[in-house]
């Protein structure tokens, strides 16, 4: 039985070795590589307006720090594990949650369209608890400077970032991509496409 287990070992190690050790290398070599699903981000209403947040979802540490539990969703998709989407916006200067939609499923009519159930009653029944005083941090968004360039590639998007203490809105401003903090431009123009 010993000599089975030996024979198999070394076959494995002289066959299947150089495998391994290239798995092991670009496992090393791109540590920043990732083949998770784009997260389909959080909405902030600006006016009549909706814009897509180009932040990593940030009510989830919220909720789960303060064992507030999200119902399970029905609809499944991997561009939204978290189940919702979180819809923000400014009033009176603070950062409120406006609602919380539930993710029941999609429908092809027209294009891609998630069906969402408002659940904010459920999960944030007191309205005090929907203004984040708990947040200070930056959110970024982008918008289209010139829809009217027919190639999606070559048209120019406007960032802006929104600094906040406390949910209290500090500053608003467009800002030059350099500005940018890492991470932040590349997650706005990454997407559907």
């Amino acid at each position: 039985m010993s000599r089975i287990r030996t024979t198999m070992r070394h076959h494995l190690i002289r066959h299947h070795a150089p495998q391994f050790s290239l798995a092991i290398s670009l496992t090393l070599a791109l540590p920043n590589f990732s083949l998770a699903t784009y997260q389909i981000p959080e909405r902030l209403e600006l006016g009549d307006e909706v814009v897509e947040l180009c932040i990593y979802p940030f009510l989830d540490e919220y909720l789960n720090e303060h064992n507030i539990e999200v119902p399970d969703s029905t609809g499944r998709s991997s561009g939204l594990t978290r189940g919702y989407i979180a819809t923000f916006s400014l009033e009176d200067e603070m950062l409120v949650v406006k609602d919380i939609g539930l993710n029941e499923g999609f429908s092809l009519d027209g294009g891609f369209e998630l069906i969402l159930r408002s659940v904010i009653d459920e999960v944030l029944p007191d309205p005090k608890d929907r203004v984040l005083t708990w947040f200070s941090g930056s959110l970024f968004y982008t918008r289209l400077t010139d829809e009217s360039i027919e190639s999606v590639s070559h048209r120019k998007l406007s960032h802006y970032r929104i600094d906040i203490k406390d949910g209290r809105v500090l500053t608003h401003t467009l800002e030059d991509e350099e500005q940018l903090e890492d991470g932040a431009s590349g997650y706005c123009t990454a997407g559907w496409g």
